[in-house]
């Protein structure tokens, strides 16, 4: 629920960022072993030994098992491929965004949450809003 409350208060797309989080719990677990290298030599750096021990103080931050040297290491992995896996995104959805809409948006399933019908896609004089927006 705090997942999805964090995508939802913030500028994030919930459905991409569910798609991330069981894309990477599937993922994760293999790249434990470069995570725990990564996270060793983040945990060394000798200039951010007393930022670190002054997070460790910080209750919450405690709780996030930071010292950690397999979190320390994913969390750095997170921020290091934030930008190109961003860009990314942007040049996928550019691309290939409102084709795999129209595709999603012809199961039934998909249409029935969003209020969608048949007779309301065939019918072209209805007052009701397209779900996929005109280019």
């Amino acid at each position: 629920w705090l997942f999805a409350l964090f995508f939802m208060l913030g500028r994030g797309n919930l459905l991409c960022g569910i798609i991330a989080a069981v894309f990477m719990s599937m993922v994760g677990p293999s790249l434990d072993g470069f995570s725990d290298r990564m996270g060793l030599s983040v945990l060394s750096i000798n200039s951010l030994q007393s930022t670190f021990a002054y997070w460790m103080e910080v209750p919450w931050v405690a709780w996030t098992r930071f010292n950690n040297t397999v979190v320390a290491g994913s969390l750095a992995i997170g921020v290091l491929s934030f930008l190109p896996v961003y860009l990314l995104s942007q040049v996928f959805f550019r691309v290939w965004g409102i084709e795999m809409i129209e595709r999603v948006m012809n199961f039934r399933a998909i249409r029935f949450l969003f209020g969608a019908t048949k007779e309301a896609e065939s019918d072209s004089t209805s007052s009701e809003p397209s779900l996929i927006a005109e280019t």
